[in-house]
């Protein structure tokens, strides 16, 4: 599961201190959503201006229930967050990110919700374990599982932008595999393919002295190997100028799209899948992934020092 660079400076004492602070990080996503749909409006972008204001409408949805929550549990609306409250950096950064590419996608928005939803999972959780007071801890732990039921909610839509951006360039092998043999056929090159890109990866990360990130990598690597049936590393070949040229944290958000990417491909054949064999097997697939992705985002989003 994705953590934060730093752990939070803010401690929720008082019930009221934590719906205080669940409040003002429903407001900010409210602005944040308001600002990005209001940019890409200006750009022309309406397809995209729509979905941050979905995005919008649902943070909203999600205020008035702590609201609701605030007044039946203290008899009070929620205050004004404490003063040691911040908000986590790497969930403002990214909402920078997004304001400024000029690439931006409905799918890559929804990637970035999905892991900033994650990422106040982790916040929470933070909070919990803090936590001194039973039902404060409690509380949090309920807006921690909030947390990952948004997440999976958005990966649902974006798994909806991502077929309509895959048939908009007229993908080929969209068609859903029918047989077991076609999909391990189809299932065993993507696999092939990100065991060596993995691998790549950790060579670059072991150059630059990144010995636990290295290994990491390079597990995930055996793994996709193993599972697509090909024992041995592939040769290293010629140098890789692009990987080369990244830094630490590039290299592992690289390796984090690829794990990404699988997982996409994955849930998108499940979601068509034929028979019930190859419902299974993309499903497994699906879950490889997703452990893929908790094994890579472990090392990017650790706390530093």
């Amino acid at each position: 599961m994705t953590r934060l660079e730093q752990e939070p400076k803010a401690q929720a004492r008082t019930l009221r201190e934590l719906v205080s602070i669940a409040a003002a990080m429903e407001r900010e996503a409210v602005t944040r959503y308001g600002l990005l749909a209001a940019e890409m409006t200006r750009r022309g972008d309406h397809g995209l201006a729509a979905t941050f204001q979905a995005m919008l409408e649902e943070e909203r949805d999600h205020l008035d229930a702590i609201e609701r929550w605030s007044r039946a549990a203290t008899g009070l609306p929620p205050a004004e967050a404490p003063a040691s409250w911040q908000l986590p950096p790497e969930i403002a950064r990214s909402w920078d990110e997004v304001a400024e590419s000029a690439l931006l996608t409905p799918y890559r928005a929804l990637s970035i919700a999905v892991l900033n939803e994650e990422r106040g999972f982790a916040f929470y959780s933070y909070l919990a374990a803090r936590a001194e007071d039973a039902a404060v801890r409690q509380a949090a732990e309920r807006l921690a599982g909030e947390e990952l039921n948004h997440a999976a909610l958005l990966r649902r839509e974006r798994r909806r932008a991502y077929r309509r951006e895959q048939g908009s360039k007229g993908a080929r092998g969209a068609r859903p595999p029918t047989t077991a043999a076609d999909f391990a056929q189809r299932s065993e090159r993507m696999e092939r393919a990100a065991a060596r890109l993995y691998a790549r990866i950790a060579r670059h990360l072991a150059a630059l002295g990144d010995k636990m990130d290295a290994a990491a990598l390079e597990t995930v690597a055996a793994q996709e190997r193993q599972a697509a049936a090909e024992p041995e590393a592939a040769p290293a070949g010629a140098s890789d100028e692009d990987l080369s040229r990244m830094s630490r944290v590039e290299l592992l958000r690289a390796g984090l799209a690829e794990a990404e990417r699988l997982y996409d491909f994955y849930v998108d054949l499940a979601d068509h899948a034929g028979t019930e064999p190859v419902l299974r097997s993309a499903q497994d697939g699906a879950a490889c992934a997703v452990h893929h992705l908790g094994l890579i985002a472990a090392r990017l989003h650790a706390p530093v020092g």
